[in-house]
């Protein structure tokens, strides 16, 4: 898995669940922020569960930062995500922290439309 953007498709995954998939090898290690570990990963996907957005911090490319969000159907499934990358200087924190919201709003509206009730 590349990223945690990557992993928004396995958010709902547990570490047996992201084993199963992945094997014993751990994920590799693109950067120094990169999740290299499958129980690092494990609660990087509780953490986008609880929060229903994820973040990137040059977990892939170090000058880039990443507002991720899933989309989910009817059945709660996530069927598809939505992200907005940029380059650091043009996404510090601040742009990252100002999006969520707004990344979170197009996603429910989204998920809405494809039948989840909330």
């Amino acid at each position: 898995m590349r990223s945690r953007l990557l992993g928004l498709g396995f958010a709902d995954f547990d570490v047996d669940a992201l084993r199963a998939l992945l094997g014993r090898t751990p994920p590799h290690r693109y950067t120094r922020n990169t999740i290299a570990s499958l129980t690092g990963l494990a609660r990087a996907c509780k953490r986008v569960r609880a929060a229903g957005f994820a973040l990137d911090d040059g977990e892939y490319m170090e000058e880039v930062r990443c507002v991720a969000a899933p989309i989910r159907d009817a059945s709660k499934r996530i069927v598809a995500g939505i992200s907005i990358a940029s380059t650091v200087p043009y996404m510090p924190l601040e742009k990252m922290a100002e999006l969520i919201p707004l990344i979170k709003g197009v996603t429910a509206r989204l998920s809405a439309e494809l039948g989840l009730k909330v």
